[in-house]
């Protein structure tokens, strides 16, 4: 959605039209756009992890696989807003910067999702490194480095926490009445 807000912002400022309530509608019209572009991709992406990809593979295979959908859905998109954008008829100066606010959110979204969705998923579906670094520091000891100290910190298991006793164990004796 952000990467809509920029092509439209971008689009608005080159066409020089104002920010006006057929902007904002044309804004909420592309939201629906953006994110489908985006699920098509994901949506490969989990299949493609799930039959036991790596998380790189699977997001290279899903954005060439899917490209071709998302450039005809964008291309659509581009060419039934293309009237509202160019026409001058009575009465177009003010619908014309819908047109040009959802020709301008479509094409930089489409693009960006391409080349910005993947470097997202790679960036937030990164594993920890080794050790998580929640280990506390060990100072290192004569003759060792610093990243000695912190591989033997991060290698040393934590203590084992102590089990609670059961309830059996700690429940009264039951008294019995003579029958």
């Amino acid at each position: 959605i952000p990467l809509a807000l920029v092509g439209v912002l971008w689009a608005l400022a080159l066409a020089g039209e104002a920010i006006n309530m057929f902007v904002l509608l044309g804004f909420v019209m592309l939201i629906g756009i953006v994110v489908n572009n985006a699920i098509l991709i994901m949506d490969l992406v989990n299949e493609r992890m799930k039959a036991g990809d790596s998380r790189r593979e699977a997001m290279l295979h899903a954005a060439s696989e899917r490209f071709r959908p998302v450039l005809m859905i964008t291309l659509a998109a581009i060419l039934g807003m293309l009237p509202l954008a160019v026409g001058r008829d009575l009465g177009s100066e003010a619908r014309s910067s819908i047109g040009v606010a959802s020709i301008g959110g479509i094409a930089v979204s489409a693009a960006l999702t391409l080349i910005v969705l993947p470097l997202l998923f790679n960036f937030f579906t990164r594993s920890a490194p080794k050790g998580g670094g929640t280990a506390p520091k060990s100072a290192p000891k004569d003759g060792e480095s610093p990243d000695d100290a912190a591989v033997k910190t991060a290698e040393t298991p934590a203590p084992e926490a102590k089990k609670p006793a059961d309830a059996a164990e700690n429940a009264p004796p039951e008294k019995t009445s003579p029958a």
